[in-house]
């Protein structure tokens, strides 16, 4: 039998973390879970406000690790609220350990963004006493053990938790960083509508110490303008040790809701933490059966992931479930470009495949596709008469093999493919004005020089979220 190496207590951290959430993939691939915990009378009010995954690296001769999706949900009719823990692999609910109850005259049951770090899990909690938010302002911050955490077995609560008797916390972040005096500490972020406390650990304190005490102290506070973060998430950067939060909200807009992720660059002194606002970025999500304001948006469940080659990834849920269903988002780095030549000569007669064959990286991935250099004085009537599919040869029998778009949509959109080496784009046409020199008609001169003219641009997606993890 192996032995089972020490806690981990640190977060990934990785070389440019603004490039990583500008290289993030600005549309989510939805993934649909088995999860019973809202079939019951509180599924109306009920909520996901949290979301994280954890991957237990620890080996103990008889599997070599376990994956969890962590969701936490509000109970407005308990004195405690809930943390749901699912296989990610087999994307089914497996067991359900409740918030704590601390002492206290007030009802702590509503739990907030959250974040895993290491084998850790820190999540805040709030007083709820009716259909929103009480006004009484109470909150805690826990710590629970992960790598003790089974499908059947919760993970074993810390003792030490940090208390906010008159703050409520509607997020936390927490990352670990070298300060300056070459001393590894941990920064936590408690958010609540913008205004935000930072603690540091006490210097040569980690969470695998289980006790009571002082360990983190409170030494900054600022205020952040945008007050609707749902979630917050710290990182620390490799080499330059720069620490940045990413924030995740949503906008309401005509029976739904618009959805962002900001990031910060955060630098921490003695007695403050100044922010900057680096970028702001308008993400998409894929709804399930649930749409609307209810469906899949950063209102809820939101956070950062890390899948196994480190890549920084994002992910939103819906609001609760529906019929044993709910149903996240997963917003993967993009691994690769192609770019795909169209041929106007093989264009014209609509006949035959118009464009060389394209690799995809492997058969787990989906592809984005676009146009690109079209003629900047198309309308938009213009581009809807643009008509195409990509297509699959498979043994010399061609077909088109687009998933969750209409045939020849312009649009960007996902496909599955089991031949990734014999991808192409065909059935290109235009039904619009000036037929004859269609094709070429299209092309901007500027970008598209060349005799073939149109190109396509054929982004690589990962799509399996089996192997992610947010420590």
């Amino acid at each position: 039998m192996s032995d089972i190496p020490e806690k981990i207590v640190n977060n990934p951290t990785i070389s440019n973390v603004a490039n990583a959430f500008n290289g993030v993939y600005d549309h989510g691939s939805q993934f649909t879970y088995d999860l019973d915990f809202f079939n019951s009378a509180g599924v109306v009010v009920d909520h996901v406000q949290g979301a994280s995954f954890y991957r237990n690296l620890h080996v103990d001769g008889s599997k070599v690790c376990d994956y969890y999706a962590l969701f936490s949900a509000n109970d407005m009719y308990d004195e405690s609220g809930s943390i749901i823990a699912c296989d990610l692999q087999n994307r089914k609910q497996t067991l359900v350990f409740r918030t704590p109850i601390r002492p206290s005259t007030k009802s702590l049951n509503h739990p907030s963004g959250m974040q895993v770090i290491g084998d850790y899990l820190v999540v805040g909690v709030e007083t709820q006493t009716n259909l929103v938010l009480s006004d009484e302002f109470a909150s805690q911050i826990s710590f629970y053990d992960l790598s003790t955490m089974t499908v059947t077995a919760a993970p074993n609560l810390q003792t030490y938790f940090i208390d906010r008797p008159t703050k409520k916390t509607g997020a936390v972040g927490i990352t670990q960083f070298v300060n300056s005096q070459g001393r590894s500490q941990y920064l936590l972020a408690a958010y609540d509508n913008g205004a935000t406390d930072f603690y540091l650990s006490t210097v040569g304190w980690d969470l695998s110490q289980n006790t009571s005490g002082n360990n983190f102290g409170n030494f900054a506070n600022i205020q952040f303008s945008q007050g609707g973060y749902s979630s917050i998430n710290l990182l620390t950067e490799t080499n330059t040790n720069k620490i940045y939060m990413i924030g995740f909200r949503s906008e309401s807009n005509n029976g739904t809701y618009d959805d962002f992720a900001d990031i910060f660059s955060l630098v921490v002194s003695a007695n403050t933490v100044t922010a900057t606002l680096l970028n702001s970025r308008h993400m998409y999500t894929e709804q399930g059966t649930v749409v609307g304001v209810e469906g899949v948006h950063f209102r809820y469940g939101a956070g950062i992931t890390f899948d196994e080659n480190n890549s920084l990834n994002f992910v939103a849920t819906q609001r609760n479930g529906a019929f044993g269903l709910f149903h996240t988002n997963l917003f993967n780095q993009a691994s690769s470009v192609v770019t795909v030549k169209v041929y106007f000569d093989k264009a014209k007669d609509q006949k035959s495949r118009v464009s060389d064959n394209f690799m995809l990286n492997d058969n787990r991935e989906q592809i984005e596709w676009a146009f690109a250099g079209l003629n900047p004085t198309l309308t938009n009537d213009d581009i809807a008469q643009i008509k195409f599919a990509v297509m699959r040869d498979k043994s010399g029998k061609d077909k088109p093999r687009e998933q969750n778009l209409g045939l020849g949509s312009i649009t960007a959109g996902q496909l599955d493919s089991d031949a990734p080496d014999k991808m192409y784009i065909g059935e290109l046409s235009y039904r619009g004005k000036n037929k004859e020199d269609a094709i070429k008609m299209l092309a901007d001169p500027s970008t598209a020089s060349d005799a073939g003219g149109l190109h396509f641009y054929i982004t690589s997606q990962p799509v399996n979220d089996d192997h992610l993890t947010t420590q």
